[in-house]
């Protein structure tokens, strides 16, 4: 199934990346959590959505015609999808901008994740379309990058993504989950978040952390 577009704004507003980490290390996942050194740009808040993978390596002058193949993916981003970005080697530059931004909400895609740079950021709409990066550049991405794959599985760090996995990314950092997992871990999450939330109020009304722990199984 693939969620629409205001159950995704549920579970972005009701899920968070600590309760699925948790979620995902019992059903025995591993490398799940993207590197920390990716965070969200300005004001940006919550991401969730469906990756759309690419991947650009260094280049050292400008293609005949740069931007092809980014160009094909962002044309074909669907409600729901996260642009996900790889931006392999030494060129930094500010990867996504603004009007890059501005053809993804067009087309309903959640937000972005690069591992890289981006630029622009004051004329994001950072509401509309979260960007989580490793920092920012003013370099323009043409005659420095060239994207050479889009929807292949990549590696961000040690995590694997492909196409079609969830992205789910907070202000604790960005959690990827596997496209055949996501139904189970959601309802798994939620189901722990109501238990959670049970737990805050007995230790709000002061019951003892050891009780609590004991009887709900929950910290």
């Amino acid at each position: 199934m693939r969620y629409t577009q205001q159950e995704l704004d549920e579970l972005q507003e009701r899920l968070y990346t600590a309760v699925l980490s948790d979620i995902m290390d019992d059903l025995g996942v591993h490398d799940f959590s993207l590197s920390g050194e990716i965070r969200p740009t300005l004001n940006s808040g919550k991401l969730i959505g469906y990756a759309r993978t690419l991947y650009s390596i260094d280049v050292f002058s400008t293609p005949e015609k740069p931007y092809q193949k980014e160009l094909i993916l962002l044309d074909d981003l669907k409600a729901g999808d996260v642009l996900f970005a790889v931006v392999a080697g030494n060129n930094q530059n500010g990867f996504v901008g603004e009007l890059i931004a501005t053809a993804c909400i067009a087309r309903g895609s959640r937000g972005t994740v690069v591992d890289g740079y981006v630029r622009d950021t004051a004329f994001m709409d950072l509401d509309r379309f979260p960007v989580y990066a490793r920092g920012t550049s003013p370099l323009d991405s043409k005659g420095r990058v060239d994207t050479v794959e889009i929807d292949e599985p990549l590696r961000c760090g040690n995590t694997r993504i492909c196409t079609g996995d969830m992205i789910f990314a907070d202000s604790d950092g960005i959690i990827a989950i596997p496209a055949d997992m996501v139904e189970i871990v959601f309802n798994k999450a939620m189901e722990k978040v109501r238990g959670e939330n049970v737990v805050r109020d007995e230790l709000r009304n002061g019951c003892s952390i050891v009780e609590v722990f004991n009887r709900y199984g929950i910290l």
